[in-house]
């Protein structure tokens, strides 16, 4: 029974462990994908973008 527990719950670990991994790679792909993020709202702008389209706050400019 012991021995049971102690799959189910490296299982449970392992499938929480990848689902992690699985958003992060997410996170990583939309950051590519639609720019940076608004310091205000949180919500990815293009990355050329001077104001926010969702919140019109203004963007910190790239340094070149």
């Amino acid at each position: 029974m012991a021995v049971l527990i102690a799959l189910v719950v490296v299982a449970c670990g392992a499938a929480i462990f990848f689902k992690i991994r699985q958003r992060a790679k997410a996170r990583a792909a939309a950051r590519e994908k639609y720019g940076k993020p608004c310091p205000s709202c949180g919500k990815y702008v293009h990355p050329a973008a001077a104001i926010c389209k969702h919140c019109y706050a203004r963007l910190p400019t790239p340094k070149a």
